[in-house]
């Protein structure tokens, strides 16, 4: 911290860092890089943070990004080493819409989401009541059956039952990731 500032200014630049510091520590291990820049006002003058990976620079996108993460979190469910997507579920669709849908998902910072398997589905199963939106209907898996058809492996929410069924049937999907 530059010399030229006033203690009283220096304990003003530490609680506006702290503050920014705090938000950020809720997000774990994802902050991996935070530099912040004042003027002798006070004002802030350049933010460079990486988040998930990605690097923000600017003045105005520090709490804003936050607010949208923080939001976006809570449209996610964490179980074990596993978290799920519970929020902005598509419509029914085929397997490999399915598929594209998940590998170009991009929600609360973090994007490399896939259709989960059939034990991860078996997991969200299980733990149903954590999610704020569900369907007691058939959910995607990522497997492919080996038949003569194009087909694919499937959970049913209402049983707890596993299938399989045409790649082209319109079924619920529930992307996943690992922590």
């Amino acid at each position: 911290m530059e010399s030229n500032f006033s203690e009283e200014q220096k304990a003003v630049i530490n609680c506006k860092t702290k503050n920014i510091l705090l938000t950020a520590r809720e997000f774990k291990d994802e902050v991996i890089k935070f530099d912040i820049d004042v003027d002798k006002d006070l004002k802030i003058i350049h933010i460079s943070v990486n988040f998930f990976g990605e690097t923000y620079i600017g003045k105005g996108f520090l709490e804003d990004n936050i607010k949208e993460l923080e939001r976006e979190r809570k449209e996610l469910v964490e179980i074990d080493n596993l978290i799920f997507q519970d929020s902005n579920l598509p419509e029914r669709m085929s397997w490999k819409s399915a598929c594209e849908y998940c590998e170009k998902l991009k929600l609360a910072g973090l994007s490399d989401w896939r259709l989960p398997n059939i034990d991860e589905l078996k997991i969200a199963y299980n733990y149903n009541g954590r999610f704020q939106n569900i369907e007691n209907d058939i959910y995607w898996s990522i497997l492919q059956l080996n038949s003569t058809l194009p087909s694919a492996q499937f959970m049913h929410f209402r049983f707890g039952s596993v299938g399989g069924g045409h790649q082209t049937l319109n079924n619920y999907v529930r992307c996943v990731r690992s922590l």
